[in-house]
């Protein structure tokens, strides 16, 4: 069995579909949630999943547009661009990204799989990286049973095993912050899993932004242009220096 793993696609349909072009077929999809917000295309990448096999579950920008107050005036640009995400929803795709649960654990060539956006528990650390102490690593596997962990939410693509469990984020799909323009994904089969990448049309993202959006804060729709032309997180957001992982190689 062949599951193509997604994770963080953020309304980049050219992502999502040279990712598609690239693999050509599939027998399921694994989404990781964080499948819209940021780019111009949420309604159109929801419509594309809705039709696929698969196994879905909802990260915290999913969320923040099913929660967004369509009548209020938001306090920044951020909220704004939530806020015009969820007015570009159909009800019908509404409808499926709030049918989509937080984690899920399956099960695939006899491999169990646990499945979780990124957002951590506290306790442990929150968000995941590799380069994240191994105590971290060590405290996550001490909450799950399942032999694999499937997660994004941090966009950068690694594997690390930490005693019994295999720690797999496929990098996101359509926002890139490690310094290349590409759609970052995995691929699961006859138990082994694959980190696999691929170019995107960059211009099309990018003219879809200009014509689709119009936002109060221009700057805002230009960090998101540079994001997708040049890998790097926008200005408006502080995650963290991802400085050092691009040196190592990660992307």
């Amino acid at each position: 069995m062949k599951s193509l793993i997604l994770a963080d696609i953020h309304a980049n349909l050219p992502a999502l579909e040279a990712v598609f072009e690239q693999e050509g077929s599939w027998d399921e999809l694994i989404v990781l949630g964080d499948i819209v917000v940021a780019g111009p295309y949420p309604d159109e990448v929801l419509t594309l999943l809705a039709t696929e096999n698969g196994v879905f579950i909802r990260g915290n920008h999913d969320q923040e547009a099913l929660e967004v107050d369509l009548d209020a005036p938001q306090p920044d640009a951020h909220w704004e661009w939530i806020q015009w995400t969820r007015r570009r929803l159909s009800k019908r795709n509404h409808d499926f990204l709030a049918s989509l649960p937080d984690t899920c654990a399956i099960e695939r060539d006899g491999i169990s799989l646990r499945l979780i956006h990124g957002h951590f528990p506290r306790e442990v650390g929150r968000r995941l990286w590799p380069d994240s102490p191994p105590e971290q690593f060590e405290a996550i596997t001490g909450l799950y049973q399942e032999a694999m962990v499937l997660f994004g939410h941090v966009h950068v693509q690694f594997q690390h095993v930490c005693q019994r469990t295999t720690f797999v984020n496929p990098g996101t799909v359509g926002a890139p912050y490690m310094g290349q323009s590409l759609a970052c994904y995995a691929v699961l089969q006859d138990g082994q899993c694959e980190l696999k990448a691929t170019p995107f049309d960059v211009d099309r993202i990018c003219r879809a932004m200009d014509e689709r959006v119009h936002l109060s804060d221009f700057e805002f729709a230009e960090g998101w242009k540079a994001c997708w032309r040049t890998g790097e997180l926008p200005p408006c957001y502080s995650v963290r220096d991802y400085t050092p992982l691009r040196q190592i190689g990660y992307r």
